[in-house]
């Protein structure tokens, strides 16, 4: 069995894997980490650690008595804020703009960050050995994922590869598959994945509302709740209680 991937580690993994450059041999600052990410260099919440060793989330690994501490930084503003910065890192180099790692202080330029004009602190450098697209596709797999790349993940990446190296370019192309890359369950995890022709079960007790629609709506208030910036109902609170 394998397990999750710190988001801290796994971003490590990527710098050191794609040979991270900084601009100008400056040191490298990763600003917000705790915020985008759920974890940060010397900021653990607790003496502990970042998550609690018997974290057990709902569904297949509770019903299967196991544990996933790594699990419990799974959020959807952590998932959503290390997508976002890695896919900036890989776009744009290391910089604050589209959600990147970057620090926001000095002249950030975001506004030109499409034609390239922002300020860039670091790149990805690296380069693959080999032209050949399948043979490029298992050197990423091989520093990304270890080798673990799915037969279906693989022929996903590498049609990817292939159509945008046709279109525009090589070095186009290695950026898209590096960011298909880095929303593979492989690279998550350290578990072999290949997908089944099983459905996935909804959990029991999720229901369906009558009206067809459900959605959970998820505040992560720091120091407080300003009561005059709370968000109430308009309509719909005939007979409840004030």
């Amino acid at each position: 069995r394998g397990v999750l991937g710190e988001p801290l580690l796994k971003l490590l993994h990527l710098l050191l894997a794609m040979e991270f450059k900084s601009a100008g041999g400056r040191e490298v600052d990763l600003e917000e980490l705790d915020d985008k990410l759920g974890m940060a260099p010397y900021l653990s919440p607790t003496v502990f650690n970042f998550y609690l060793p018997d974290h057990s989330p709902r569904g297949p690994i509770s019903d299967a008595s196991l544990v996933s501490p790594e699990g419990q930084l799974l959020t959807t503003p952590n998932v959503i804020g290390f997508l976002n910065g890695v896919a900036s890192l890989v776009a744009h180099g290391l910089t604050s703009c589209r959600g990147g790692f970057g620090t926001r202080e000095g002249e950030t330029n975001c506004a030109a960050v499409d034609s390239g004009g922002h300020r860039v602190d670091g790149s990805l450098s690296f380069t693959p050995s080999s032209t050949q697209p399948d043979e490029v596709v298992d050197e990423l797999s091989l520093l990304l994922t270890n080798g673990r790349l799915s037969s279906a993940s693989r022929r996903i990446i590498l049609g990817a590869y292939e159509s945008e190296r046709t279109a525009t370019s090589a070095e186009s192309a290695l950026r898209l598959a590096t960011e298909l890359f880095l929303v593979s369950a492989e690279f998550h995890a350290t578990n072999y994945v290949e997908p089944t022709a099983r459905v996935r079960q909804p959990l029991a007790g999720g229901g369906i509302n009558e009206r067809g629609y459900k959605a959970l709506v998820v505040f992560f208030m720091r120091g407080g709740v300003d009561s005059f910036n709370v968000l109430v109902p308009y309509a719909g609170c005939d007979g409840v209680p004030a």
